[in-house]
Order: structure tokens, then C-alpha cells, then sequence
């Protein structure tokens, strides 16, 4: 593993002749750069991965915050103008 490049919006990690991370095994290599580089861990992180000839190259990003936090609800389309309710009574 070679750490190529370390800011606070970004994390690029290459891996010359190894195996590619597992999703389990990212945000920790990616938390353990930010600290290295003396930067404040990111709370969720996107990450991908690009493969060649045997190597991996690493490229993550701080994960935008979640929209709907807890469970998500599903939403109704709006109804069209002169549409009638649902229920007539």
C-alpha cells in the first residue's frame, strides 16, 4: 500500500501487486490517512475502486450527510389539478 495523495476532500491510496480492499476494510484505511496527514476523520465515507494489471487504485470522498435520517418513508406523487380525493363521501 502507497499513500499518493491526503487532503480534507480527498484520499487516493494506490496498491501495487495486492489484494483490493474489502468494503469493510476502507473507511479504516481511509480514517488512517486523514490522521496521519493530521486531518479530523470523515463520519461516512464514498469510496471507489479502479483495477489494472493486477493493481488497485483507491479514490474516497467524504460521504455527503444522509437526507431522511431513521427510516425512510415512501412519498406520494402529488396529485394532478381537478383530480378528486381519494374518498368521495
Amino acid at each position: 500500500m502507497r499513500l499518493v495523495h491526503t487532503t480534507a476532500t480527498s484520499v487516493v491510496i494506490w496498491f501495487a501487486g495486492e489484494e483490493a480492499p474489502s468494503r469493510r476494510e476502507i473507511p479504516a484505511l481511509v480514517r488512517g490517512a486523514l490522521r496521519g496527514a493530521g486531518l479530523p476523520p470523515w463520519p461516512r465515507v464514498r469510496a471507489e475502486c479502479f483495477l489494472a494489471a493486477g493493481e488497485t487504485l483507491l479514490v474516497a470522498r467524504p460521504a455527503p450527510p444522509r437526507r431522511f435520517p431513521g427510516r425512510r418513508r415512501p412519498v406520494r406523487p402529488p396529485r394532478p389539478e381537478g383530480d378528486p380525493p381519494f374518498r368521495q363521501e
